[in-house]
């Protein structure tokens, strides 16, 4: 079976060549230097609405990474790549185009990057793709069928009489137009006490949304409210990887929810690990920061809101975050999620 995946990769890599190599850059690994990651491999493969007008696949497997690249085979030999709507290290659901979702059977290539153990392939059968049979010679006319008796007509029912029509009665008499006084007017009365104050609405400024998968043995990596990352153990002069994005409108950054949960771990991990968020303003480091511990146990999220030391932006100014943790086994992973109030 080693054999077979070794000698699949190998096939792989040599046709995939002619895809930039941009498209392929590693995703970090947690392995130690010297040891191969785990090899990526797909278990099922489920087309979905390939009789709408966005038909996907749903691509079940293992150690897809934190952003796999997706690409099926097409004709004249060539490989597209397909947009990737979701992905998870067990689960990717992608997008089929026009040139990949008529019946027919196509090459699927899923990688996470450039080794051999970075990448997998299956052929995948789309719609029903078997030979036609010939059509058979049509058959002869039945005789025509005898018409029925057509039935007889009913007898039409009397009309009835029209009734009378009545009088016109006669017009009453116009009165008389009244002369009346017209009265004084009325002073003005008391203003009435002011109604209770209604319920503040919600409040104004931009949400941000952040979440990932601390990278193993690596201590620091710094991310924008979106979805930019950077993995560095250090800085050098001239990298500024904790600037982040521009701020749209003027706000004060007053609340941070934060969750850390540990997604995936050797039985060699005994100990929890501490997700720390500390925010940058124009890549300088502010004092508000936010944590949250995870348990040893799989799968259970631990969160914290935290609210000190609020860090006021203009707009234009930029919003960086920059994350440590503190367990840097590279068999330990913490999923982690932040959200940000901007007020």
């Amino acid at each position: 079976m080693k054999r077979k995946i070794v000698l699949i990769s190998f096939l792989l890599l040599a046709s995939l060549t002619l895809i930039p190599r941009a498209e392929f850059q590693p995703t970090v690994s947690a392995a130690p230097a010297g040891t191969p990651p785990p090899q990526l491999t797909i278990s099922k493969v489920v087309p979905n609405g390939l009789d709408t007008l966005n038909p996907t696949l749903a691509i079940e497997g293992a150690n897809f990474g934190a952003a796999p690249k997706v690409y099926m085979g097409v004709s004249g030999g060539s490989l597209v790549q397909l947009t990737v709507l979701s992905a998870s290290q067990n689960f990717i659901s992608a997008q089929l185009t026009g040139a990949t979702s008529s019946p027919g059977t196509y090459l699927l290539v899923v990688s996470r990057g450039p080794s051999a153990t970075d990448v997998f392939s299956v052929t995948v059968t789309l719609g029903a793709v078997g030979v036609a049979g010939a059509q058979g010679l049509p058959g002869s006319s039945g005789p025509t069928g005898p018409s029925g008796p057509q039935g007889a007509t009913g007898p039409a029912g009397p009309t009835g009489p029209s009734g009378l029509t009545g009088a016109t009665g006669p017009a009453g008499a116009t009165g008389a137009t009244g002369i009346g006084l017209t009265g004084a007017t009325g002073s003005i009365g008391p203003t009435g006490p002011t109604g209770p104050m209604g319920p503040s609405g919600p409040p104004g400024g931009p949400t941000y949304l952040v979440t990932g998968i601390t990278p193993g043995s690596l201590v620091k990596w710094w991310t924008g409210p979106g979805s930019f990352f950077s993995y560095y153990s250090s800085t050098f002069s001239g990298e500024e990887p904790a600037r982040g994005a521009p701020m749209p409108v003027a706000c004060s950054l007053s609340t941070i929810a934060l969750y850390a949960s540990t997604d995936k771990k050797a039985a060699a991990d005994l100990n929890a690990d501490t997700v720390i968020l500390t925010i940058y303003k124009n890549n300088s480091a502010t004092s508000m920061t936010c944590s949250a511990t995870a348990t040893t146990t799989l799968h259970q999220v631990v969160s914290n809101t935290c609210t000190s030391s609020p860090v006021s932006f203009n707009a234009g100014d930029t919003l960086g975050m920059e994350w440590t943790h503190s367990n840097t086994s590279f068999t330990l992973y913490t999923q982690y999620g932040a959200g940000l109030r901007c007020q």
